[in-house]
């Protein structure tokens, strides 16, 4: 399935839906991603520090649903911990490629 259908699947299936994590340490899919052109979904790289990318999604981009993208792996419970965006990411849902 092609990585855009699949979100906008999830966005669908879950209407109360903000942000959509999606962790690939293998980044199989960045080149897809850097391509993003959707306006339905914004996409975000999650390159930028942590707290600005937390004031965004918690007051710039409030209204929009967003796709995250982390070239990393998907945090462990004990990483939980110390990741600044714990609380959206629990609050939320990621997607498995």
């Amino acid at each position: 399935m092609e990585l855009h259908i699949n979100i906008k699947t999830q966005f669908d299936k879950n209407p109360a839906l903000r942000v959509l994590f999606f962790f690939d340490e293998s980044r199989n899919y960045e080149e897809h991603v850097k391509l993003w052109a959707y306006d339905d979904i914004v996409c975000i790289i999650a390159d930028a520090t942590p707290f600005h990318l937390k004031y965004q999604l918690e007051n710039e981009l409030k209204e929009k649903k967003v796709f995250l993208y982390y070239k990393r792996a998907e945090p462990t419970d004990i990483e939980l911990e110390s990741f600044p965006l714990a609380d959206i990411l629990l609050a939320n849902k990621t997607t498995l490629s």
